[in-house]
């Protein structure tokens, strides 16, 4: 009975964390922009990625290398007496550009680093709020320049593909009970909401 509601409880936590982003009080698109989809929210703090500024650096069939500006706002503050609110207007926090790798058939997902190093970004980060904003924004903007990808996708698959989304990760913490859960990455609602087909208040 307590390994049951510990599987309960745990599913219920996976649940929260990787919905929250997509099921707000706050815009999913900045200034109504459907080119400025949300892509990672955490205590206030959201971030929004330029659609338009997408670009495909590398093109190399099972490589490449694409980069995105993107946009972090907050709507909430915390004064120096320790009180919190929300800002009368969102403020913006800033602006960058970030660069991802992909090696396909390994499903090996990067970030450029600040150290011009190529960092791992694993899966199951998606799994955890507070890191899971650049899988998020890595696996949002391979699947919207994919259907501009040569070789491979533009001669066989015409249409747009997931990295992550499709992946299953193990959960390691069900080892115990000699059985490997699996469980799904990215629901659809993620990849509507970046096709523009996701409405404010929309949970479908």
């Amino acid at each position: 009975m307590k390994k049951i509601f510990a599987l309960t409880l745990m599913f219920l936590c996976l649940s929260i964390s990787t919905t929250f982003a997509y099921e707000n009080p706050y815009p999913n698109y900045w200034n109504d922009d459907k080119n400025f989809p949300i892509v990672w929210a955490n205590q206030g703090v959201y971030c929004y990625l330029d659609k338009t500024s997408i670009k495909i650096i590398l093109d190399d069939y099972p490589f490449y290398i694409i980069s995105v500006k993107v946009l972090v706002v907050s709507y909430t503050y915390t004064d120096e007496e320790g009180n919190s609110g929300f800002h009368e207007e969102p403020k913006i926090i800033y602006g960058d550009e970030q660069e991802f790798f992909y090696d396909y058939e390994e499903r090996d997902m990067r970030i450029r680093n600040r150290e011009n190093q190529w960092v791992y970004i694993r899966p199951d980060f998606a799994l955890e709020n507070k890191r899971s904003r650049n899988v998020n924004i890595g696996e949002a903007i391979f699947y919207l320049a994919s259907p501009k990808m040569s070789g491979y996708y533009r001669h066989m698959l015409l249409k747009k593909q997931r990295f992550y989304g499709d992946y299953l990760t193990r959960d390691f913490s069900a080892e115990y009970n000699n059985k490997a859960l699996y469980y799904q990455i990215y629901s659809d609602r993620f990849y509507k909401l970046l096709d523009g087909e996701s409405e404010d208040g929309d949970d479908s």
